[in-house]
């Protein structure tokens, strides 16, 4: 499953861990379906780095907008990597994230509050299910 992850790690591409699994990652009960990861494309050297990825991946893919969501499938994992998240600001959310460690891979993940505000930005009807589930979590202690 970390495969994706130890690779964006050893082209050191900043990414975030964003969506339900940034919601596991931060102590909330739930079963995510994927992992969205979101991807500093606005830096320059961040964009050829993740270019870069992409080819050794995605078997020379590369990306040539702005904006992009790629679905990658590897193994029985879906990852999802995206340039945008809506309602956030990538450099803003990284300094804001949470550090977490899974099979002795470092990775960041966006912290509760952000996963709230891109919630609300995102709007979809799971979203607000998401979010209740993060008040709860958290005593509804959420800044927003």
């Amino acid at each position: 499953m970390l495969q994706p992850i130890i690779l964006l790690n050893n082209y050191q591409i900043r990414y975030l861990v964003i969506g339900s699994f940034a919601m596991l990652l931060n102590g909330v009960s739930v079963i995510p379906s994927d992992l969205d990861l979101w991807i500093d494309y606005k830096d320059e050297k961040n964009r050829h780095l993740f270019n870069n990825f992409l080819k050794e991946i995605a078997k020379g893919e590369t990306i040539k907008d702005e904006e992009f969501f790629i679905h990658y499938k590897y193994g029985l994992y879906l990852y999802n990597f995206l340039s945008v998240a809506s309602g956030l600001e990538f450099e803003m959310a990284y300094n804001n994230s949470t550090k977490a460690v899974i099979e002795n891979t470092n990775l960041r993940c966006l912290s509760l509050d952000d996963i709230v505000l891109n919630k609300l930005a995102v709007n979809r009807p799971k979203d607000a299910l998401d979010i209740i589930k993060i008040k709860s979590f958290n005593h509804g202690r959420i800044i927003y």
